[in-house]
C-alpha cells in the first residue's frame, strides 16, 4: 500500500472524516498542527523521518520546509481559496472585491507559499449575503469533496492534469491587516466593502477605527 503523509490544521471540523477516508487507500502517516505555531520539536523530527509517495497538506497552517517536501514522491496543498487569491486572507479579499463566485484549489507544493502547478480547481457562487463565516463555511465544505476526488484519483492510478489556472497576487499578513483598518477618510461605500469582507465575529476578529493615531474597535454581535 502506497505511504501518505497527511497534515491537517488542528481542531477542524472535517479532519477526522479526512484522515478515515485517506487511511481507506493508503497506509497514512498523521499529523496536526495549529494556527501560526511549528509543529513540537519530537513532531518534525518524526516527519523527517518518513519516506513515501504523497505529502498532503489539508489546511494545516505550516509551512512545509523543502527538505520535507523532497522525501515524497508528489506534494500536494489543499488552499481553502480560489488561484485569484493565494496567501493569506484569501475569503476576506473576495469578498472586499464583490467576487461574485470562489473556489478551493489543489496543486503541487513548492517552498514557497500558495505556488506550484494547480491540478484542479472547485468554483462555487458567492452571494450578496455571504459574509466571512458563511463563505468559510462552504469553502469547508467544497474542499473536503475535493480532497476526495484527488485521493480517488491518486489510489488508482490516475493522472492529474495541470489546470491552465494562474496564480493571482499573493496577500501576507500585512496585508489582511491594513484591509481591516478603517480611516476617517474613507466613504461609506469603502468603509462597508471593508466592513462585510473583515468581520468574524465568531472568531473575535473585526476591522477597527483608526482616528488620530488611537485604535478602536468595532463590535460586532456573533449572530449578525
Amino acid at each position: 500500500m502506497k505511504k501518505v503523509l497527511l497534515l491537517t490544521r488542528s481542531r477542524d471540523r472535517n479532519s477526522d472524516s479526512i484522515v478515515a477516508f485517506c487511511r481507506q487507500h493508503f497506509n497514512v502517516t498523521h499529523f496536526s498542527t495549529d494556527w501560526d505555531r511549528m509543529p513540537p520539536p519530537e513532531d518534525v523530527e518524526m516527519m523527517m523521518l518518513w519516506r513515501g509517495e504523497y505529502l498532503l497538506n489539508y489546511l494545516s497552517p505550516w509551512k512545509v520546509p523543502q527538505a520535507l517536501l523532497s522525501h515524497a514522491d508528489m506534494a500536494l496543498n489543499f488552499h481553502p481559496g480560489s488561484p485569484e487569491y493565494p496567501g493569506i486572507g484569501c475569503v476576506n479579499w473576495a469578498l472586499y472585491d464583490n467576487a461574485t463566485s470562489y473556489g478551493v484549489t489543489c496543486h503541487q507544493m513548492t517552498d514557497h507559499l500558495d505556488d506550484g502547478p494547480i491540478f484542479m480547481v472547485d468554483r462555487f457562487p458567492i452571494y450578496a449575503n455571504d459574509t466571512v463565516d458563511s463563505l468559510l463555511t462552504r469553502a469547508d465544505d467544497h474542499i473536503r469533496v475535493l480532497f476526495y476526488e484527488i485521493v480517488e484519483c491518486l489510489s488508482t492510478g490516475r493522472t492529474l492534469l495541470i489546470s491552465s489556472a494562474r496564480w493571482g497576487h499573493r496577500s501576507t499578513r500585512q496585508n489582511l491587516d491594513d484591509l481591516a483598518t478603517i480611516t476617517v477618510d474613507m466613504d461609506e461605500f469603502e468603509i462597508a466593502r471593508r466592513i462585510r469582507a473583515t468581520s468574524y465575529p465568531r472568531r473575535g476578529w473585526q476591522p477597527r477605527l483608526v482616528f488620530r493615531g488611537h485604535v478602536f474597535e468595532f463590535l460586532m454581535e456573533v449572530g449578525m
